[in-house]
């Protein structure tokens, strides 16, 4: 089955099955409303050059991912993809839906986040930032242009001022150094603006001996990152 045949069949089933209106799954792929149209609409079906099976599968391993979860879920999809199987019956083999089967095989649409990750922000962050007074103003939320485009997890406003939250679960190196520069860009992207604070949240149990109390001092006061750890 070609690329536009499972966009097609995907999008036919949030439209169908899910009642999803042309916006949200517009907003669903980052697409725009026409691009849906065309999946579902013959009469708007692009002329375009197809991706074969196995430049498809190429597509999701060239995403680095480091949630081990969905680098087996990635694995288990594409071994079936390489047998023939269609999304369709990826979805059946393993009861799950179709959208799911497609953001295991395509890296653009691969979840960013685990959804550990997702939960914590959703569970626990959200609501310890309501209690500190916030008010969350947008999840997920892209800044920047060029190749400096950035998704803030969290972008919420308090006392005046700005704040850019980036949501980790761990601090392992790999995981801090990450949400270090994904702020740093937001800090490039939004330098004019005067009252932008930036943090990173932490569960508070992972808080761990390399984040030093001379760490976080130094963050704070050097590179205007602040680490909070959420009860």
């Amino acid at each position: 089955m070609s690329t536009i045949d499972d966009e097609k069949l995907l999008v036919r089933q949030l439209r169908n099955e899910e009642g999803k209106t042309l916006q949200e799954i517009a907003s669903k792929f980052d697409k725009s409303i026409y691009w849906v149209k065309s999946r579902l609409d013959k009469r708007y079906e692009p002329k375009r050059k197809r991706k074969t099976s196995s430049e498809e599968n190429l597509s999701a391993r060239d995403t680095e991912i480091h949630d081990p979860k969905l680098s087996n879920e990635i694995d288990q999809v594409t071994r079936l993809r390489q047998k023939g199987l269609t999304f369709e019956q990826i979805a059946a083999k393993l009861n799950r839906s179709i959208y799911w089967v497609h953001t295991r095989l395509r890296s653009k649409y691969t979840p960013r986040i685990s959804l550990k990750e997702k939960e914590f922000q959703e569970l626990r962050v959200i609501p310890w930032l309501l209690e500190q007074g916030h008010t969350i103003t947008g999840q997920y939320v892209r800044s920047g242009e060029g190749l400096f485009i950035q998704e803030a997890d969290i972008q919420s406003s308090c006392e005046g001022l700005l704040y850019i939250t980036e949501v980790k679960v761990s601090i392992s190196h790999h995981q801090f150094q990450t949400a270090i520069g994904q702020l740093l860009l937001h800090k490039f992207a939004l330098k004019d603006i005067s009252t932008l604070r930036l943090q990173i949240a932490l569960p508070v149990e992972v808080r761990a001996e390399n984040i030093s109390n001379e760490l976080l001092h130094f963050m704070h006061h050097e590179i205007g990152i602040d680490v909070v750890f959420v009860p």
